[in-house]
């Protein structure tokens, strides 16, 4: 059975290798999927969001854009689909 362990590889790889080795000792087939941004992966994991493809709301600076669209959203009383919450 495939298991994928989501994580920062640039500051928790040393925890996602935990986790991948007792996934792997329990018989299980660990998938490793870095979402660091800050630095340098700890190892070499199976998917990376550093391969450079453009598939999200990103900005190069981890999603910064989104996540302050989102505040502003909230800030003005929108629901998660744009439609205006009652007063």
């Amino acid at each position: 059975m495939s298991i994928v362990i989501v994580g920062t590889l640039d500051t928790k790889g040393e925890e996602i290798a935990f986790a991948r080795d007792v996934v792997a000792d329990a018989r299980g087939e660990p998938h490793d999927a870095d979402t660091g941004v800050l630095g340098e992966a700890a190892f070499d994991p199976d998917t990376s969001g550093r391969d450079g493809g453009d598939d999200g709301p990103h900005d190069g600076r981890g999603g910064q854009r989104h996540r302050r669209r989102h505040r502003r959203k909230a800030h003005r009383g929108d629901g998660a689909d744009g439609a205006r919450t009652p007063a």
